[in-house]
């Protein structure tokens, strides 16, 4: 497996959990102990998956969130927690994702055809408020991620009094795909499904006609639901 491949394999796995199991999709935690209550759909009742302490680092600085397989007997790609950022330590999330690809890619990180930014998928503004929040970490394109922050900040700052796991919104998912316009713009349902099915099947995620029919069905609720 490639570095590329890896990354791939991160996005697929996220966007996998947004358009499937929502509840499932979380992007930042209050807390360790928040994971006790991360379920699946298919089994509400069952804590969905473990942790594990990222070798060399704290616990208190990263972790890293192993999923249980699905109801297809799917393999879940793990996923590298961390604590937000502060300004002067600079080198957490790229030290911490080095050892992540290392260890659970066997790969080394080395240059994306397009260029990335090692980021939070939660604004850590907000997380960084509680000393003992994680928030998950993921490449994104620094396009995306330029574009697209500032209003993935706007938003949450609406929801700062919430507490405990943070589901991803709409938003982060476009951040995620590298798409910098909100799914109720102007961008057309067509873009948007093909470039979630490309990010698929680059992981050999069969795309077929179900699957895309769900995708549409799944982005039109979006679309209707209120701003």
């Amino acid at each position: 497996m490639t570095y590329k491949e890896f990354v791939a394999r991160q996005k697929a796995e996220f966007i996998r959990q947004y358009v499937e199991d929502i509840i499932y999709c979380w992007v930042r935690v209050d807390s360790k102990n928040n994971f006790r209550t991360r379920t699946q759909k298919t089994d509400k009742d069952k804590v969905s998956g473990g942790l594990e302490e990222l070798e060399g680092f704290n616990g208190d600085d990263a972790i890293v969130w192993i999923g249980n397989k699905n109801s297809d007997n799917v393999e879940k790609q793990p996923e590298l927690w961390v604590k937000p950022n502060s300004k002067d330590e600079p080198s957490l999330y790229r030290e911490a994702w080095k050892k992540f690809s290392r260890i659970y890619g066997g790969v080394d990180v080395t240059e994306l055809d397009q260029i990335h930014h090692l980021d939070h998928l939660h604004p850590e503004t907000t997380a960084a408020k509680n000393k003992d929040s994680y928030v998950r970490l993921m490449p994104i394109p620094a396009r995306s991620n330029i574009l697209v922050g500032a209003v993935i900040e706007k938003v949450q700052a609406q929801n700062d009094y919430l507490t405990g796991g943070f589901t991803a919104y709409d938003i982060t998912l476009c951040k995620v795909l590298g798409l910098d316009i909100s799914f109720r713009r102007e961008i057309s349902a067509d873009e948007i499904i093909d470039t979630i099915c490309l990010e698929l099947e680059k992981v050999k995620i069969t795309t077929d006609d179900e699957l895309q029919k769900a995708l549409y069905a799944w982005l039109d609720f979006r679309r209707k639901k209120p701003k």
